[in-house]
């Protein structure tokens, strides 16, 4: 194989050998309060979304979104 061919390879690499992730947390939360403030309830869900890159000459990158 050439040069030009086995460089083609290893970036397609990076994107072919990558990998995704996505996680998904859900929370409740009641606070009860001695006072004359009320009470309160808290419903959330935080979503993670993930992508990090295949090897490049050892070097991988990756990139991570959160959402609450």
């Amino acid at each position: 194989m050439s040069a030009d061919v086995c460089a083609a390879d290893e970036i397609s690499d990076i994107v072919t050998k990558g990998k995704i992730d996505l996680g998904l947390r859900y929370r409740y939360e009641y606070v009860d309060q001695d006072n004359a403030l009320k009470h309160a309830n808290a419903n959330t869900i935080r979503t993670r979304f993930g992508l990090q890159s295949g090897s490049w000459y050892g070097l991988t990158a990756a990139l991570e979104v959160d959402n609450v």
